[in-house]
This record gives structure tokens, sequence and C-alpha cells, in this order.
């Protein structure tokens, strides 16, 4: 997990001295996905956030995230979660955009909250044993991860226009 932060690393830095830093469609994506991986990174690997908030969680996050291609597949998902927000209002304050992401958050994660916990437990779904198992405390590290991931993105965005 320590090479794939350095990669992180080294793409923040490929990322600030590429034509692309210019806040075009794809410059824009980047900056999301690297937002978010950064913030996956901190949150996930490093500071062990969603053992913290949900220990009910705990064995789904030890079996989930045990494999890399788990935790590139959440921060993609994350970066939806960002990305959907910055492109539909590209101009909004900071304050605006963290206050859309948040209310999107919890929207989208609302609804799948109520989708799998109206249905049976299928134990072969991960969401469905998440949802399950954690509840309602999944929406609060969601909101978390994703105020993170946008004040990481608002930061590099600043960082890139100044």
């Amino acid at each position: 997990m320590h090479r794939f932060f350095f990669l992180i690393l080294y793409a923040n830095h490929a990322f600030l001295h590429s034509p692309i830093r210019q806040m075009t469609f794809l410059g824009t994506v980047s900056l999301v996905v690297l937002s978010c991986a950064v913030s996956m990174v901190v949150m996930v690997a490093l500071l062990k956030v969603p053992w913290l908030l949900l220990p009910a969680g705990r064995p789904l996050l030890d079996r989930a995230y045990s494999s890399l291609s788990f935790f590139l597949l959440d921060t993609l998902l994350i970066s939806l979660y960002l990305g959907i927000p910055v492109m539909a209002q590209s101009s909004v304050s900071p304050t605006g955009l963290l206050m859309n992401v948040t209310l999107f958050t919890i929207l989208v994660s609302g609804f799948f909250l109520v989708y799998y916990k109206s249905r049976p437990h299928d134990p072969s779904s991960f969401y469905s044993s998440w949802f399950h198992s954690v509840g309602a405390p999944s929406l609060v590290y969601d909101v978390l991860l994703l105020l993170v991931s946008s004040i990481v993105y608002l930061s590099l965005k600043e960082r890139m226009s100044g």
C-alpha cells in the first residue's frame, strides 16, 4: 500500500507540471481522481478511518481492502461521487461545492442504503453485507470521505491556478 502512496505523490508532481493542468474537462477529471486517490490513501490506508468509525463493518473492510483492485475500484466510485457535483457546477463557490457534495452524497448513498436494506441480505454481495451490517452510519463515513476529497480538490485546484 505504501508503494501506491508514492505512486500518488509522483502522479501529483507529474500532473502539476503537465499541460493537462489547465482546467479542461480532462484536467478536471484528472484532478478529481487524484484528489480522491489522495484522500483514500490517507483516510483508508494510513489512518484506517472506516475501521474507527464503523466497527460493525470491520470484517468486511478487512476482506475488501486486502485487495488492491477493491481499493482502486472504491477510489473510482468516490471519484464519481465528487466528479458529478464538480462537473455540474464548475463556477460554484468552495462552500457551495462542499454543500453540493454533501447533499449529493447523502442522496446517492441514502438511496443505496434504503435499496439494500429493503432487500434480503445477500452474503455474496459486498454492498448488501455492508449496508445490512453497518447501516446508516455508513452515510456519515461517505460524507466525511467526500468532504475530505472535496477539500483536497479545492486545494489542488487553487494551487494550480495560483
